[in-house]
């Protein structure tokens, strides 16, 4: 068979559509407008109030000080988005008091808190970020959750946090 006989092109597969894709996705835009409730919510809440004890008992982990930084940093996220933005001082304060517990962390491996109003602050601050989610849609907690683990925990960014 000589090259100019033979075929240019290989014959194609059909490609595989899911009859349901239509479906799936209005589905899973319903879900997404939806607002956070409660039993959505307290999930959240009760990661963060275990970590939020853990520390302040002296038996903190790392996993427990990004877990409260995650929450701080999506509350302020939240806030420059404009839902809560009367929060800013108090996030604030609490990030401040998130970075002064690493150089102790650092020295001697126990996760503490300066004071007790550097308590005071993160916990303000997730009594904040409680609020502030009851105040979002799913959708918007859900991206909010993935730009803090997208942009706030960069290796570069993790030293400073």
């Amino acid at each position: 068979m000589s090259k100019s006989q033979k075929p240019r092109h290989k014959k194609r597969a059909p490609q595989y559509v899911n009859p349901n894709a239509c479906m799936i996705a209005l589905e899973r835009f319903k879900v997404l407008r939806k607002p956070v409730d409660d039993a959505f919510a307290s999930e959240f809440d009760l990661a963060a109030l275990t970590a939020l004890d853990a520390v302040a008992r002296g038996v903190g982990t790392v996993d427990q000080w990004d877990t409260l930084s995650h929450c701080i940093n999506q509350a302020w996220l939240l806030a420059q988005g404009g839902c809560g933005s009367e929060a800013k001082p108090a996030l604030i304060e609490a990030q401040e008091a998130m970075k002064r517990m690493v150089p102790g962390y650092r020295d001697n491996g126990k996760l503490l808190f300066a004071s007790d109003s550097e308590l005071h602050a993160v916990e303000t601050a997730l009594s904040l970020w409680a609020a502030q989610i009851r105040l979002t849609t799913v959708g918007e907690f859900t991206a909010a959750t993935e730009l803090v683990e997208r942009e706030y925990w960069k290796p570069e960014h993790q030293e400073a946090a």
